[in-house]
């Protein structure tokens, strides 16, 4: 049942059970909050760990720009963000990965040439088609959600932003090939959930968003550790997530938990599931964690 938790691995339970310390990883949507409502448990599992010693990091999707500055005053040990594109310690910036200017051109030559509809996210802002702006505008008035975000046609978009790219969204009125060609050129994709996946939701539009598969959620958590001069062997890490895009994260951690909504896929990886993100899910994974 999604209210309830469950050692999904009772043979690993021994890795979180050593003197070490931990660094838990957490994504952000559907595990510490819900549309950037965080749960009162949730806030004091994180200050109750960091008091005991532990490091909290996010580890996201979101760029920058996406992250409120509630979540920046709080000053975490550290940010992942742009799924492993964008690395800071505290609130100050340690390390920007950018997508390959070439590939990022070949990927939106294919994207134009199959009809899609894109978004380039920079550090600078997102850029988007008008196709784009149209249907993502559409899908977000749908669910009763506002637009947000530093936006800006692609007529704005420079040659030397090409150099700023963190990753590209996509959305179509219709299902297309995708998958083997984005992977092709470099680039590895998450379907966001729509009528033509099994786990659709009211959205008739085919959506997602493309990163570049040299720097991900997984690898984000070693070189963050490392950018701080912080020694990984002193450490176990665990990552918390709860959808397909946090797999990769969840395989790379020496600990892994789901949230209560994960799907079969997800809990596949996980060595634990948690209870929902509004059911205490956080406190629940930390007391298992041995943190608090």
């Amino acid at each position: 049942m999604m209210n309830q938790t469950q050692v999904l691995k009772p043979q690993n339970l021994n890795i979180i059970q050593s003197a070490k310390k931990k660094a838990i990883f957490l994504d952000l949507d559907g595990t510490f909050w819900d549309r950037q409502v965080v749960p009162e448990s949730a806030w004091r599992a994180v200050n109750q760990a960091r008091e005991n010693g532990h490091l909290i990091f996010v580890n996201t999707g979101r760029p920058a720009h996406f992250i409120p500055q509630f979540l920046w005053d709080a000053k975490l040990d550290g940010y992942c963000l742009a799924a492993g594109m964008d690395l800071y310690a505290k609130d100050q910036h340690l390390v920007s990965f950018y997508v390959k200017p070439e590939l990022t051109k070949k990927m939106i030559q294919y994207l134009e040439e199959n009809g899609f509809g894109y978004a380039l996210e920079t550090a600078k802002g997102i850029y988007e088609t008008q196709q784009y702006a149209n249907l993502h505008e559409k899908y977000f008035r749908s669910t009763g959600r506002e637009v947000k975000g530093d936006r800006h046609p692609m007529s704005e978009f420079s040659e030397e932003l090409y150099s700023y790219v963190l990753k590209i969204s996509f959305n179509s009125e219709t299902e297309k090939t995708l998958r083997e060609p984005a992977a092709e050129i470099g680039f590895d994709i998450l379907e966001y959930r729509h009528r033509f996946n099994p786990e659709g939701d009211d959205s008739d539009l085919y959506r997602g968003e493309l990163t570049w598969d040299a720097h991900t959620k997984a690898n984000a958590m070693e070189t963050v550790l490392s950018a701080m001069n912080l020694d990984r062997d002193q450490y176990v890490i665990v990552a918390i997530g709860d959808a397909e895009n946090d797999i990769p994260m969840l395989e790379a951690a020496d600990f892994a938990i789901c949230m209560g909504h994960a799907n079969e896929e997800v809990q596949a990886v996980s060595d634990f599931k948690t209870t929902l993100c509004e059911n205490q899910g956080i406190w629940n994974a930390f007391e298992l964690l041995q943190v608090l």
